[in-house]
């Protein structure tokens, strides 16, 4: 056979295999995907879609026939190689003209009929109160075409986009918001989706919250898109402050809850029995050389927690930092729970024993008046053995409004007191 001849034929196996296996050589396609719901394609500026005025904005249809595609990439294949071998046939030149064309035609990577990804968004929760994390994930989304997505884009109501796979977005305001997830592949073809998310106020006017910013209870006097205004009672602070706060700052509270705190006096912080003490060692040791409980120990009616409670009372209002801390007795945990006082001098931290000397007998000659020193029993724990340190009455009686504020009620014994 003629070099001539038999040139042609090389050149069409050549391109047989450029296009075959470049114009076919894509994935398997996931049978995973075949139920996926994916975006309209034809939509509107509003985000409806054109062809179908009753599907609303982020709503999704089933994906193209797989089989639609192959055939059509199929019958392309054939086509160019159908037209090479009329070229090669009938001249050289003719033939490497042809063959240039189709091989920059397939060297794009068939651009011309990659079909585009398609974006799917996972966004969680969509419904919920304020301040409301959402977390979203586009790691669904994928690429029919045998291309690679290269870029996610998250946009938002504000005008805010996140170029990333996932992220996550906080929601402080009341209201719906539209988030919209946009994919590009690696020829340029994009698709987006959309998800809208319902934020709700966490409070209605007159609940009884706590204030996360003092610790302090309050209530909700107004609402607005972003916060609330609510008064704040109880306090050291008299008469009662108003201010706005954002729903971060602020915790509704349980009927049961409510009911229990609402059973504290109200200005309990606000009655000053005794006078202003430096909050140092000094100040303290001083304090409670002249401290007394509104009576003695009596278990399960005026014991550790009530003595407990009554002493951060007295601390606090001397002006002092304390707190109550709960655990297991510090000298013996076999004998279960103990409540007892800690409070932040500037000399450092020092723990109280309130219910001292009828549940600690055994003394050092050089505590004073349940001052907790590190000879004594225990000490260690009193210090660091705590399972919870409550910033005031407000704060334990909501963590135990399970078991009631019968525990921690000692101003039931201070006669005309509040």
């Amino acid at each position: 056979m003629s070099k001539s001849s038999a040139e042609p034929n090389v050149e069409i196996r050549w391109l047989e295999w450029i296009i075959i296996s470049h114009c076919n050589d894509s994935p398997p396609r996931d049978s995973s995907h075949a139920n996926v719901w994916r975006p309209q394609r034809k939509r509107t500026r509003d985000g409806s879609d054109s062809s179908r005025p009753d599907t609303p904005a982020g709503s999704c249809s089933q994906p193209t026939n797989p089989s639609i595609d192959d055939s059509m990439s199929a019958m392309l294949s054939f086509m160019f190689m159908g037209i090479a071998r009329l070229a090669l046939d009938r001249t050289g030149v003719v033939a490497r003209s042809a063959l240039l064309v189709i091989c920059l035609l397939t060297a794009t990577g068939c651009a011309l009929f990659n079909e585009p990804p398609v974006a799917i968004a996972d966004v969680s929760p969509t419904l919920g109160m304020a301040p409301l994390t959402v977390t979203l994930d586009a790691s669904s989304s994928y690429d029919p075409g045998g291309g690679q997505i290269e870029s996610y884009l998250w946009s938002f109501d504000d005008g805010d986009e996140v170029v990333a796979k996932e992220c996550q977005r906080i929601y402080h305001a009341v209201g719906q918001y539209l988030v919209r997830l946009t994919v590009t592949d690696s020829y340029g073809e994009t698709d987006w989706c959309g998800q809208w998310i319902t934020v709700e106020s966490p409070v209605a006017v007159g609940d009884i919250v706590i204030y996360l910013g003092w610790y302090k209870v309050a209530e909700v006097l107004e609402i607005d898109g972003d916060g609330a205004v609510i008064r704040i009672f109880s306090t050291t602070i008299d008469p009662p402050v108003e201010r706005r706060v954002g729903f971060e700052s602020i915790e509704a509270l349980s009927p049961k809850t409510m009911q229990a705190l609402q059973s504290i006096p109200t200005g309990y912080y606000n009655v000053h029995r005794y006078p202003r003490y430096p909050n140092t060692e000094a100040g303290l040791l001083s304090f409670m050389e002249t401290f007394h409980q509104f009576r003695e120990y009596t278990l399960n009616v005026y014991d550790c927690s009530e003595m407990s409670a009554c002493l951060e009372w007295a601390l606090t209002g001397s002006g002092f930092e304390a707190y109550i801390a709960v655990g297991d007795a510090p000298w013996d945990p076999s004998l279960g729970a103990h409540a007892w006082v800690l409070v932040n001098t500037e000399d450092g931290w020092r723990a109280v024993e309130a219910a001292d000397p009828v549940l600690f007998p055994k003394l050092q000659p050089k505590r004073l008046h349940g001052v907790v020193y590190a000879g004594d029993a225990g000490a260690s724990a009193y210090y660091n053995g705590w399972d919870n340190r409550y910033t005031d009455i407000y704060d334990v009686v909501r963590d135990y409004t399970g078991s009631g504020v019968e525990q921690w009620n000692w101003w039931d014994f201070a006669d005309g007191l509040f």
